[in-house]
């Protein structure tokens, strides 16, 4: 296979992945500590600013669902990072509702099926 064929196939490749993970979704949560550039990796995830960027002074101060386009097709939640100083408490109620939220979405789909596993957090 020549090289214009082979790059012309993985181009065809990446492009069918695209669209099947469009359809049928992943959903990614991004934790980590304040200011660590979670926010900054969305953006360039979906390379657009999307969320306020803080540069090492906190922005997110709650869970913000960003849905798939071309540029990123997934989910993205983006969270409130975590602080040295504190117990975290509000970041994990909030986690645990969102995880929450999803298994019910998800049990509304029989078990085996892409659907189920789409509303699912990975």
């Amino acid at each position: 296979m020549e090289e214009a064929d082979a790059l012309q196939h993985l181009q065809e490749q990446y492009s069918q992945l695209n669209q099947e993970m469009l359809q049928h979704g992943a959903r990614i949560v991004i934790m980590g500590g304040t200011g660590v550039g979670k926010t900054s990796v969305m953006n360039a995830a979906f390379d657009s600013t999307l969320g306020e960027v803080g540069h090492a002074i906190p922005c997110t101060q709650d869970i913000r669902v960003y849905a798939p386009t071309t540029a990123c097709p997934v989910w993205v939640y983006d969270t409130k990072g975590f602080e040295p100083l504190s117990d975290n408490e509000d970041i994990f109620a909030s986690l645990r509702q969102l995880k929450e939220e999803r298994r019910q979405a998800a049990s509304e789909h029989p078990i085996d099926s892409a659907e189920h596993h789409a509303e699912r957090l990975h």
